[in-house]
Formats: structure tokens, sequence, C-alpha cells
């Protein structure tokens, strides 16, 4: 409670405070609270090794509630991409929950170009969800261009074009 007196005032006081703490003697749940108080306070004074560790430290933890594991696993991926460590972002993303959204599948399908890995198999997820016309014949466009057999890749996406036929001869 020292700590959250502390932070009010000064959040870097309030996080030296939580890393005197000997996490060894606390219970579970009280360990879970201070790396998550760590984290917090960590990111907000943009000491985000520290904020990593203590993700690293929350995920150790063998009795971690799946919310706690969630938070944990959001907050790598939020450090992983502020410093454009994409392909651990994707590959911690992967551990995430999976939400069948578009906007979900759209992340997933950039974080895995970003990170270099395929990402056609969640583009097309995004494009099985989205009503968003525009975005689908921009990305069906993408991977059409990138194809090795674009006319193959045309055929199988023609689909996404009904309502732009100009678009679409145009890729011809």
């Amino acid at each position: 409670n020292r700590a959250v007196v502390i932070s009010r005032a000064s959040p870097e006081k309030a996080l030296a405070e939580l890393n005197k703490i000997d996490r060894s003697v606390l219970t579970p749940s009280e360990q879970v609270d201070v790396c998550k108080n760590i984290i917090i306070l960590a990111e907000k004074v943009r000491r985000f090794d520290e904020a990593r560790r203590a993700t690293n430290a929350l995920l150790l933890i063998l009795e971690i509630k799946p919310e706690d594991r969630t938070f944990a696993l959001e907050h790598r991926v939020y450090l992983a991409e502020l410093t454009l460590d994409f392909k651990t972002a994707f590959d911690t993303a992967k551990d995430m929950p999976q939400t069948n959204t578009d906007s979900y599948w759209l992340k997933m399908a950039l974080l895995a170009e970003l990170a270099g890995s395929p990402s056609d198999f969640y583009y097309e997820k995004f494009m099985s969800l989205t009503t968003d016309q525009q975005r689908s014949e921009v990305i069906a466009e993408k991977i059409i261009a990138a194809s090795q057999n674009p006319f193959k890749e045309i055929e199988r996406y023609k689909t996404r074009f009904k309502n732009s036929p100009e678009k679409l001869a145009a890729l011809y």
C-alpha cells in the first residue's frame, strides 16, 4: 500500500519501492499484484526493459489466472512493438486467446508480415470475416501482386471485386 501512496507523488519512487520487495516470500496472488504494478509503473516512466522483465516474471508465476496471463501477454506484445521487435510481438500474440474478429486477424497478419513470417493465412481469415469491402479488395490486390502465379490468385480472389470490376480488370 505504501507504493500506491508514493505512486501518486512519484511513479519512479513507487517503482523503486516495488522493486525492493522480496517476491519469494509473497503468495502467488501478491506476486501477481506486484508484477502488474511494476509493469504499469515502468511503462509510465518509460523503463521498457524493466516492464519487460516484470512481464516475464508474471508469466513465470505458476498459479496465474487466465486474465492475468492475458494482461502479461498483451503487455509483452505492446513492449515488443515499441521496440520494433515484431518477431517477439507476433510469437507472443499467437499465444494469446484468439478472438474471431476481423480486427484480430488483421493485426495478426500485420504482425506476421512485420516479423517476416507468412501472412496470407491471417489475411484470408480477415477477409472471410470483414464487412469492409474496400479493405478486402486492397488485401486481395496485395496478395495477388506478391504472388508468383498472379493469374491463379486472381481466380481465387475475383469474388472480392464484385463491386469493383474495374479493379479486377486492372489486375489482368
